[in-house]
């Protein structure tokens, strides 16, 4: 089996039989304390490196084993420009939805919605994970003179009110908030978020 590290190959004689404890080893042994495991190609396909059945991989059907590695800050600050990518997309979504339901195409807007929903979950959890990475303290950390705080419990009234407007079947309600709250919301976090980077 050939081993490559951010593309150079590893000699190194190794003892694990399984790709988890190959892997659990080179994490602890080989690499310096604030690198981790990014990418993991086995036999030139990308795998999911947490799954069990991939842990449990014997190294005999190994061939090729590419490891990139990563630091948490290069982590988090690639997570922060996947988030941007998102909202760049997000905030003429929401655009487009607001736009359906005032035109009474509601079925289309649901099914467009529904994506917004899964999106703003997504984006939530994101910045969850940098706001941890990060240590920052929500409650004194402020952007643009709000600190992460408010903007969560904003978030949580918007969405909340979002949803009791959905359940009630009040497009045009619907549309405003989508348009006149979300919206201003999510381009505050177009400004936020390369902040956050720093």
């Amino acid at each position: 089996m050939k081993i490559f590290i951010n593309g150079n190959e590893d000699k190194s004689s190794y003892t694990q039989t399984m790709l988890g404890d190959l892997l659990e080893h080179i994490q602890k042994e080989t690499l310096n304390d604030d690198q981790f495991l990014f990418k993991v190609r086995v036999n030139d396909q990308n795998v999911e490196f947490g799954s069990n059945e991939f842990k449990e991989t014997s190294l005999a059907e190994v061939q090729k084993l590419e490891i990139e590695t990563s630091t948490m800050n290069n982590m988090v600050n690639e997570n922060i420009q996947n988030a941007i990518g998102y909202l760049e997309r997000l905030i003429p979504g929401l655009q487009q939805v607001a736009q359906m339901f005032r035109e009474g195409k509601q079925q289309q807007a649901n099914q467009l919605f529904m994506d917004v929903v899964d999106g703003i979950d997504w984006f939530s959890q994101l910045v969850e994970l940098v706001v941890q990475a990060r240590q920052l303290d929500v409650n004194n950390t402020q952007y643009s003179g709000k600190t992460l705080s408010d903007r969560k419990e904003k978030l949580l009234k918007m969405t909340q009110a979002v949803l009791e407007v959905h359940k009630k079947q009040d497009w045009i309600r619907l549309a405003d908030l989508l348009e006149y709250e979300f919206l201003p919301y999510y381009q505050d976090w177009l400004e936020v978020l390369p902040q956050l980077k720093n």
